[in-house]
């Protein structure tokens, strides 16, 4: 259907010196394969996944979801993507990354050219400065999840580290935001908490900021991320986060004391991280130079933006 849609535009095509895409979608990598058929336009794409083997290997996304015909019909859907991605990837002439993992990643499985040149944005990402109206050292006490309510991203895992933060812990509590897109998956996961996890599905904007911005910390058990902006905006309003170490979180947040990392899978430890922050008085010590250099270069979107362009031009200049 996308390539039908966009066949309409082949003639304006032609005099283009670029055709971009700014997601790894298999649609638009056909639809960019498409449009330079007859053109003389080199093509470029934002790779914004990584830790792919989490959509692409069927044992793994049993893991995370469970073994059931939605989780063998995902993963027959992810197999013909992945087939029609490969296809008309090896039209791809200029990979622009949010990180070095994901362009490591992608050429590695054989999803792109390993020849094609490349870059690394920087900032890749950014959040909206209003939110450091909010930041704050003022904390109370229960700690936040708010990313998409997927499984991976871990939710399943989630009661599971919180039954061992509470075994520490009696009285630690968890706020759960954002709404459900899936029923069955909020089925499951609501059938799976227990005592101090606390659901509050969707919120406006500005209380979910308030929330996570007085929130002790955001536990993330994500498995699939490029550049989380969960993570950034839960930063900005230094409230430290505790996730699994998958490439991409180690890449961008590695270096920052109010980011811990904890192998993937390993709930134990990541329950154990939980405690610490969640049992620290004084929060200052995170937030120090090297904290305050990140934050000054992903609080503008224009540094993001003048970041492509950049990259985009200099790619052009390449003869």
């Amino acid at each position: 259907m996308e390539r039908e849609y966009y066949s309409h535009f082949l003639e304006e095509a032609k005099d283009s010196d670029l055709i971009i895409s700014d997601h790894a979608w298999y649609q638009l990598v056909s639809v960019i394969s498409l449009l330079k058929e007859g053109s003389s336009a080199r093509s470029a794409i934002v790779l914004q996944e990584n830790n792919l083997k989490s959509v692409y290997s069927l044992k793994y996304m049993i893991k995370l979801r469970g073994f059931n015909v939605p989780t063998l019909l995902k993963y027959f859907r992810n197999l013909y993507g992945n087939m029609i991605f490969k296809k008309y990837s090896k039209d791809l002439d200029f990979l622009l990354g949010v990180s070095k993992a994901s362009i490591d990643e992608f050429k590695e499985r054989g999803l792109v050219r390993k020849d094609a040149l490349w870059k690394v944005l920087k900032p890749a990402n950014a959040f909206d400065r209003e939110l450091l109206i909010y930041s704050t050292l003022d904390k109370e006490d229960y700690a936040v999840f708010f990313a998409r309510l997927i499984p991976e991203k871990g939710i399943f895992e989630l009661p599971v580290i919180w039954k061992r933060v509470r075994d520490k812990i009696p009285y630690a509590k968890l706020v759960v935001m954002v709404k459900f897109l899936n029923e069955k998956v909020k089925g499951k996961f609501l059938s799976m908490t227990k005592d101090g996890i606390e659901y509050r599905g969707y919120l406006p904007r500005g209380e979910l900021i308030k929330t996570v911005a007085k929130a002790k910390l955001f536990v993330y058990p994500t498995h699939f991320d490029a550049f989380p902006l969960a993570v950034l905006e839960s930063l900005a309003l230094k409230t430290p986060v505790v996730a699994y170490g998958i490439p991409t979180v180690v890449e961008i947040f590695g270096k920052l004391k109010a980011v811990k990392l904890v192998k993937e899978f390993d709930v134990s430890d990541m329950s154990n991280k939980v405690v610490e922050f969640y049992n620290l008085k004084d929060y200052e010590y995170l937030f120090d130079e090297e904290y305050k250099s990140f934050i000054d270069i992903h609080s503008s979107w224009e540094k993001v933006a003048e970041a492509e362009y950049n990259a985009l031009k200099e790619f052009l200049e390449i003869k």
